[in-house]
């Protein structure tokens, strides 16, 4: 699929990085991590970003769009311990074996904070989203700032579940990701008590 320049760029370097480690020798191990929340930081990924948008009802609908929740501490041990175990030549898909929804998410985070009062938003028509979605691309063009829904992401992901087979991970590597619940959780009190940082990473 080469409908998005990110997603182009990620499979294009995977590519590359295992050519060139086939061409001089060099052993190379691929990771592919889901959705990376919690951790420290500054400024927010695209990721915590949604999960700080939780918090703040910033949701207004469900675009049918799943999550694939994951602690970017267990990424980072995911890493190393693909660097030291894993295969030569092979892909280790670093995730969580379910989805969450973004209704999912939400009633989580209303179930923990009910004082936050968070409404679970409503499921809406892809038709309608495309119409959004296409408002919200011309209005990027003048303001300069990445929309918020894209119709190429509409089309790759809506409807799509994201779950994974993780168990090359776990059998080769010794993958131990908390579940995605925990996960979120802990990103969910990380962001509302102890962030402090300055914004958002684009």
């Amino acid at each position: 699929d080469r409908r998005n320049w990110y997603y182009n760029s990620k499979n294009d370097s995977d590519q590359l990085a295992l050519e060139l480690g086939a061409k001089y020798g060099i052993r190379t191990v691929l990771v592919l991590p889901s959705a990376m929340i919690g951790g420290e930081a500054h400024q927010l990924s695209y990721s915590n970003r949604l999960v700080w948008q939780i918090l703040q009802g910033e949701i207004p609908v469900d675009t049918n769009i799943t999550l694939n929740w994951i602690d970017v501490k267990d990424v980072a041990l995911g890493a190393y311990q693909a660097m030291q175990k894993g295969r030569n030549g092979e892909r280790y898909i670093l995730a969580n074996e379910r989805h969450h929804s973004l209704q999912e998410s939400v009633q989580l985070a209303a179930e923990q904070y009910p004082e936050l009062r968070l409404k679970t938003p409503k499921r809406v028509p892809k038709a309608v989203l495309y119409i959004v979605a296409s408002l919200m691309e011309l209005q990027s063009k003048l303001t300069r700032k990445e929309p918020q829904l894209q119709r190429q992401y509409l089309d790759m992901f809506y409807g799509l579940k994201q779950d994974y087979n993780i168990s090359k991970a776990r059998e080769e590597l010794g993958f131990r990701p908390k579940p995605s619940r925990q996960a979120l959780l802990e990103a969910f009190a990380y962001l509302k008590d102890e962030w402090q940082g300055s914004g958002v990473k684009d």
